[in-house]
């Protein structure tokens, strides 16, 4: 009989029931543990603007997870872990297939009875349900599934579309029937979910494709112009997708991540006098017939 307390800072915020498991997103209360007074501060405005920790714990009953390799933080009870390979031909044909990364080819299962918790994160976890379907992830990043989710990737054969796709020479694919843990680049209600009928095409901005269900006709395409003069004029990439399926948008994407690669952040991070020089040449005044000075 395995007991088990739960920690009073943080609540299930979401509940999945799968074979052999049930899957529960864990959403803290504001952290406090910080020591670091410069980190402290930045964590306490996130968390004023509502960013929490979230956290994927998995019971199992006699089921099986498969994580990506480097998120378990702990586990308790009766269970057993191997990774998910093959024989060696196999497994270094996978190997190639899935981009010769050593993370990427081994898969962690763990299995039995108990709890197994995985790292926690601020990013955001969304938790998919497959019925005998194929989900892959564009953006989206894969962090776990049950067993009966089969993982394999689909290449990116035109050279062309592999130098302009921000998500990759492969995709990750997820198969079968069961349940997925993947990371979004926003929360589920930021996301547009479109749902395609037999026949209807829709086209998409790369960046701001998370993942497509059921759909099996897709291409890239440049909006305006060929994809060989848009290799060098850097012109955005269109996914193109026909139904029937659906397909998961996260619009505000790009502009978190135009925040996040904004440089007076990044000083913010690696030093506040570097901010705070920043912010001087950014307010220094021109001067009438020369260029702009400090005053």
């Amino acid at each position: 009989m395995i007991t088990f307390q739960t920690d009073t800072n943080s609540h299930v915020k979401e509940t999945y029931e799968g074979d052999g498991l049930t899957v529960e997103i864990l959403q803290f209360q504001p952290i406090l543990g910080n020591n670091h007074l410069r980190y402290s501060t930045y964590l306490h405005q996130a968390q004023e603007n509502g960013v929490r920790l979230k956290q994927i714990h998995i019971d199992l009953h006699d089921g099986s997870i498969v994580t990506e390799q480097g998120t378990l933080q702990s586990y308790q009870g009766q269970i057993k872990s191997h990774n998910r390979i093959g024989g060696v031909t196999g497994g270094v044909k996978r190997l190639f297939q899935q981009g010769v990364t050593e993370k990427s080819f081994f898969r962690p299962v763990y299995s039995g009875y108990g709890h197994v918790y995985l790292e926690p994160s601020f990013k955001h976890f969304q938790v998919i349900e497959l019925h005998d379907e194929t989900v892959v992830l564009h953006q989206a990043k894969f962090y776990a599934c049950s067993e009966g989710v089969q993982l394999g990737t689909q290449y990116i054969r035109s050279l062309t579309n592999k130098a302009m796709r921000n998500s990759g020479w492969f995709l990750t694919v997820l198969k079968g029937t069961g349940i997925a843990v993947v990371e979004l680049a926003a929360p589920e209600h930021e996301c547009r979910i479109v749902e395609l009928e037999h026949g209807e095409t829709m086209s998409a901005d790369d960046d701001t494709v998370a993942l497509r269900k059921g759909i099996t006709k897709h291409a890239v395409r440049s909006p305006n112009s060929s994809l060989i003069r848009s290799l060098f004029t850097k012109q955005r990439l269109f996914d193109v997708f026909e139904g029937p399926g659906t397909v998961w948008l996260t619009p505000a994407a790009a502009a978190y991540k135009d925040i996040r690669d904004t440089d007076l952040i990044q000083d913010l991070v690696a030093s506040p006098k570097k901010a705070k020089k920043r912010k001087k040449r950014t307010n220094a005044q021109p001067i009438e017939g020369g260029e702009g000075h400090e005053v």
